[in-house]
């Protein structure tokens, strides 16, 4: 390895071994290294199938972030230290076997996968390489609350179809984390708040970007915990991840010294469970932690949420210390800013539903609901629309539903009130 590609990879955060130093052995300069005192250099040979430091260390972060147990790198066949393919999983030995699953082509594959030069060689290089001339997403901005921007990669239809294909086919086919509520079937914001209701301080921490936060290298990792070769896992990983917008990549080197060149898009069909999948262990050990300090633990997408009694709120200076201590240990990146501690005089705030006695949506919103739907109740309920809605009768039921799904009984007085409404 040359002294660029070592910098390069001390730079981007990938470098898997230092720079060889000078020795005066002749074996030395041919790569090998002097055997230790009381050993033959052939017990200290390698395995002839040891894979590589750098997939190595790779699938060991994928391990620790998917879970499961550590798979070998680089291989298309597996040996003895690969992880069997987990039950009910499609089995896929290489990247012909992948794109037949996909029903599409080998060409189709490596231009989704690889589109600058259709071929996967040199695919560590190209993980942090300059954006591709091929795009197969679109750019969405959205407006946050605050005025900043936030930017979505939308997949063109060719590669979602794909990503579908893969969510169907293997994500969903795993069991989410028991602690996540979001992008997971019979849990929702409403179970969220339900574990944090009636208890005596409620602290709420946010992630920065966590959907590109999330890069390549962990999704890589992830799929080859599942047991599937390197070869297809890293072909997964970059069908399923995009090069992030520069203005988000700049953020968090200015902001946080890391390098994140390509994560998780925020649009694509894949990122949420993936996402999920990918936090488990973020959740075990938060998990954990709140069970140390008598507290309980939830996490709906990028809000983490931690209650508890008069135990929690004397160490929660402590508690505090210690959680921004794993967050950075799981290379993820808290939003100091959004941080919110309720206590019981206070209004308690769970992903937007008030959880201080009993769950239930704001007293605010209630009484903005109930008021335009009594003027509409006297007449000309058009003049009520100041937010210009094209279906002014759907977002007002809309909202009354969502308000009957967390307290039935505020839902049923705005009900009657919606239905005394006569619309032209």
């Amino acid at each position: 390895m040359g002294f660029l590609d070592w910098l390069r990879g001390l730079i981007w955060g990938s470098a898997s071994e230092g720079f060889p130093q000078a020795s005066s052995s002749p074996k030395a300069e041919r790569g090998g290294a002097p055997p230790a005192p009381g050993r033959s250099e052939r017990d200290q040979r390698p395995p002839a199938e040891s894979p590589a430091p750098a997939e190595r260390r790779g699938t060991e972060r994928g391990r620790a972030s998917a879970g499961g147990p550590l798979t070998a790198g680089g291989r298309s066949r597996r040996g003895p230290g690969t992880p069997k393919l987990r039950q009910g999983l499609p089995p896929l030995l290489d990247s012909e076997g992948l794109a037949a699953w996909l029903a599409i082509t080998p060409a189709k594959l490596r231009w989704l996968a690889w589109p600058r030069s259709h071929a996967p060689h040199g695919v560590r290089k190209r993980y942090f390489g300059p954006p591709d001339p091929v795009q197969h997403y679109y750019e969405a901005v959205r407006i946050k609350p605050d005025g900043r921007k936030r930017y979505l990669g939308c997949p063109k239809r060719e590669l979602k179809e794909v990503q579908r294909k893969i969510l169907r086919g293997i994500l969903e086919k795993l069991p989410p984390p028991p602690r996540a509520h979001a992008y997971c079937r019979g849990r929702s914001s409403l179970t969220n708040a339900r574990e944090h209701v009636g208890h005596a301080v409620v602290v709420h921490l946010d992630l920065s970007h966590f959907f590109n936060s999330i890069n390549v290298r962990r999704v890589v990792g992830l799929f080859a915990a599942l047991g599937y070769p390197r070869p297809v896992a890293v072909t997964l990983g970059l069908l399923c991840t995009y090069q992030v917008h520069p203005e988000v990549g700049w953020e968090f080197f200015n902001r946080y010294r890391r390098v994140v060149h390509r994560g998780l898009p925020q649009g694509a069909p894949t990122s949420p469970a993936l996402s999920n999948l990918i936090c488990q262990r973020l959740d075990r050990r938060l998990s954990g932690l709140a069970r140390r300090f008598h507290a309980r633990y939830t996490r709906y997408a990028d809000d983490l949420t931690f209650s508890g009694n008069r135990d929690f709120a004397k160490g929660l200076e402590n508690f505090l210390k210690m959680a921004r201590r794993i967050i950075a240990e799981e290379r993820f990146v808290l939003s100091e800013r959004k941080l919110r501690i309720a206590r019981k005089g206070s209004r308690q705030c769970v992903t937007g539903i008030v959880v201080n006695d009993q769950p239930g949506v704001g007293r605010t919103q209630r009484r903005r609901l109930r008021a335009i739907l009594h003027h509409c109740g006297r007449g000309r309920p058009e003049e009520q629309n100041r937010g210009k809605e094209e279906n002014f009768r759907g977002y007002l039921q809309g909202w009354v539903s969502y308000v009957g799904m967390v307290n039935p009984a505020q839902g049923q007085k705005l009900q009657s009130a919606l239905e005394r409404v006569r619309w032209p």
